[in-house]
């Protein structure tokens, strides 16, 4: 007990400052990313646009969010093989990531929820998560294909 009311007195530095610590590269990669991201949108709408007739929307609401879980199956073996992540690692994670934008950001306040349980429940649960928003987005780009043709 005596040696915590000497830490009262002791005075506190965090040696934070409390700013965003920001350089031209922080707002270049920033940039590039929101860049990035328009191009790929930009990229999903002129696909939908072109193969709205003829895409299969039935197989594509099952074998698209099963591809992403697949992935990230792949992705957390990989992230939990190895302590030791190199640049390739880096790469495939950031790729995952990007390209599971939307899902993450849809299931992010879930996820978030199941930080008390086990990691095994959490890995069961995130995953029925992840396939269940990718095909909420299949079915809303299903829904809005004829009318993004129509505008064309």
């Amino acid at each position: 007990m005596a040696a915590l009311y000497q830490q009262d007195k002791l005075p506190w530095d965090s040696g934070e400052t409390g700013e965003l610590p920001l350089s031209w590269q922080t707002v270049l990669v920033v940039l590039l990313f929101a860049l990035a991201c328009y191009g790929c949108w930009r990229l999903l709408v002129w696909f939908m646009k072109k193969s709205h007739r003829t895409m299969n929307w039935r197989r594509a609401r099952l074998w698209w969010p099963t591809a992403m879980l697949g992935w990230g199956w792949v992705t957390l073996a990989l992230f939990l093989r190895s302590e030791e992540r190199g640049t390739a690692f880096d790469v495939a994670s950031s790729i995952f990531a990007f390209v599971n934008l939307p899902a993450l950001v849809l299931a992010g306040g879930l996820f978030e929820l199941l930080g008390h349980m086990s990691p095994r429940l959490r890995v069961l649960i995130g995953s029925a998560i992840l396939w269940w928003t990718w095909y909420l987005i299949v079915r809303l780009a299903e829904w809005r294909a004829p009318a993004d043709a129509r505008e064309m």
